[in-house]
């Protein structure tokens, strides 16, 4: 789920890094991975892999070091010497280590395969609670295929969906429908649905 706080913060610049303050660590991951990227490819790499050249330090701030945390977040990095260091002990701090990386995977699997749209829920809240499912499994490294959740959001729909269920079926391949073209069709759909009309007895 986009954290709408924190985009606010941010003020949605492009230009920005992303702002992370521990419970928003899935989100700033993703944003954050894909700011340094626009940058410059090797940038990411010198995350991921480490690069060892002299830092240059502004107002005790190693420069090489994730600027876009908050003062909690940057008492976990302060006394280290490589991007590398900041990014995994950030890692490590919000998403645990490899076990408990692995106890949140099997939990937001479970969420995943339970989650269902009641008959009087909102597809956009339903959209919301699955995708931000997904969202997270990527930000753990376990990244749930658009097929899989095609399929999961076609079978997860209340009776009322039924007829553009089938419709989606029988005119679409969903193995490589976007997700975003299902999305944007069932959305459709509700808004295209008129209210019942109730009769009093």
């Amino acid at each position: 789920m986009v954290f709408q706080d924190d985009v606010m913060t941010e003020g949605a610049s492009n230009s920005r890094p992303p702002l992370l303050k521990g419970h928003n660590y899935g989100f700033w991951k993703l944003r954050m991975k894909a700011y340094i990227r626009s940058i410059d490819e090797r940038a990411w790499m010198t995350v991921e892999e480490g690069y060892l050249a002299p830092n240059k330090i502004e107002d005790g701030v190693t420069i090489s070091k994730p600027r876009s945390v908050d003062s909690r977040q940057f008492s976990y990095i302060q006394n280290l010497e490589t991007a590398k260091e900041a990014w995994e002990a950030l890692q490590v701090t919000n998403e645990g280590t490899k076990a408990v990386k692995k106890s949140r995977l099997q939990l937001l699997t479970s969420q995943f395969e339970v989650l269902q749209m009641g008959e009087e829920d909102k597809f956009v809240d339903f959209q919301d609670k699955l995708l931000d499912i997904a969202n997270q499994c990527q930000a753990l490294g376990t990244p749930i295929s658009g097929e899989r959740l095609n399929w999961k959001i076609l079978r997860s729909l209340p009776k009322r969906f039924k007829a553009k269920v089938t419709a989606i079926e029988e005119s679409k391949d969903v193995d490589v429908m976007s997700i975003d073209e299902l999305l944007g069709s069932l959305q459709t759909f509700e808004a295209c649905m008129k209210p019942k009309v109730r009769t009093r007895v």
